[in-house]
């Protein structure tokens, strides 16, 4: 499966807000792709991907992408 690499210069400010917050990292930026997702792409988090490849066409799913490489 596919890990995209998150870029070094928000590590420090992921880290400050998850030790901020006493959670796990990986749990912060769960949470924040889940809440962009739910908020700007109407998608709820028990979609399957199946389901959320039907729901977004190539262009939304291209603009998501760079979107998310923005990051």
């Amino acid at each position: 499966m596919y890990s995209p690499k998150i870029k070094e210069e928000f590590i420090p400010i992921l880290y400050r807000i998850s030790a901020s917050q006493r959670i796990p990292m990986t749990k912060l930026v769960n949470q924040i792709i889940k809440d962009y997702l739910e908020r700007d792409f109407q998608i709820q988090s028990e979609k399957t991907v199946e389901e959320l490849k039907e729901k977004l066409d190539p262009t939304t799913v291209s603009s998501l992408s760079t979107e998310i490489n923005k990051l």
